[in-house]
């Protein structure tokens, strides 16, 4: 099959993308991972793939990116994988007598998409073994890792606050976050309060307690999230759960957010929280000290992963356009 990748915020993409950071500090996004990635499995399966760039008068498959936008290029098959509802759905909604489907990655975005009258199609995230690393770094038990951008949507507030507490029952806890100021947001001046917290938390939390990390490679973040006890993704919304299976491949249990997709992308590799700080600082707490508890969901983690795959997720894919 022929297939177009169009993604506007981004030019050019490729597997080198993985192993480095943008000039402008920042590292590349989900969408432009799972990208590159599913772009990567499609070529080894013997398709042709181009991004952004057409080489084709006609495509098998246009898969646009975050949301639909004209494009002059024939394809049998118009599809988008949107980013997250917050942002595509008006798009979506205007094009959607020119879309044939859309590609959902979890059960909690065809909710999201199934009234704007365009047909959804389930299409999972999953974990590439080709990129992941084959060693298995030392684990800290005392380390807790979080690893997104700054913003409510992603409940940096949740993670900061449960920490905070929970360093004070446990003063050897150490939280490592991934990123830099690049990752703060660009709705940070409507949103004062927020980020007036998040500064709080980052202020109260003692420093020998916090490592806060520039931004590093994605295939170097992979082989971090082997070296903590737990990988914390507070997400409010979160159209998938890529941070969720890498970090179980690892073999690092997860403690989600009982919200969005994460409760189906992290299954019994980690434990589900309501939006309460309390209890998240009781979960951290307790997989810091109960070695048992950490070892039986660390197993179930690496167990649960073997069915989630991107060889797995691309057959769905290539079925998707077949249709």
């Amino acid at each position: 099959m022929n297939i177009l990748y169009s993604y506007p915020r981004r030019e050019k993409l490729s597997v080198a993308d993985l192993s480095q950071i943008k000039p402008d500090g920042t590292y590349i996004g989900g969408a432009e991972i799972s990208s590159i990635k599913y772009i990567h499995h499609l070529k080894m399966n013997g398709h042709h793939v181009d991004y952004n760039n057409p080489t084709k008068d006609e495509y098998d498959a246009i898969i646009f990116i975050w949301k639909p936008f004209d494009i002059p290029v024939k394809a049998k098959k118009r599809l988008v994988r949107p980013v997250n509802p917050t942002n595509a759905k008006d798009a979506i909604r205007e094009m959607a007598n020119e879309l044939d489907g859309i590609t959902c990655p979890s059960d909690y975005l065809i909710g999201e998409y199934s009234d704007l009258g365009v047909p959804t199609f389930k299409h999972p995230l999953g974990i590439s073994n080709f990129f992941m690393p084959k060693d298995k770094p030392r684990r800290d038990k005392t380390s807790f890792s979080y690893a997104n951008v700054v913003h409510p949507r992603k409940g940096t507030d949740i993670a900061l606050e449960a920490f905070y507490l929970a360093v004070k029952e446990n003063p050897n806890l150490k939280l490592h976050m991934y990123g830099n100021e690049h990752l703060w947001g660009t709705e940070r001046k409507d949103i004062p309060e927020f980020y007036e917290k998040v500064e709080e938390y980052l202020m109260k939390i003692p420093s020998e307690n916090l490592v806060q990390h520039d931004n590093i490679p994605h295939l170097t973040l992979l082989r971090e999230l082997g070296k903590h006890r737990a990988h914390l993704v507070p997400s409010r919304i979160e159209t998938g759960g890529s941070s969720i299976l890498e970090a179980q491949a690892m073999g690092t249990p997860t403690l989600v957010l009982d919200q969005c997709s994460s409760p189906e992308y992290c299954g019994n590799g980690g434990v589900i929280i309501r939006e309460n700080a309390e209890e998240w600082t009781e979960e951290i707490l307790r997989l810091a000290s109960d070695d048992l508890a950490w070892s039986k969901l660390s197993q179930n983690a690496k167990s649960r992963i073997k069915d989630w795959s991107f060889e797995k997720s691309t057959k769905i894919l290539e079925d998707i356009i077949k249709k």
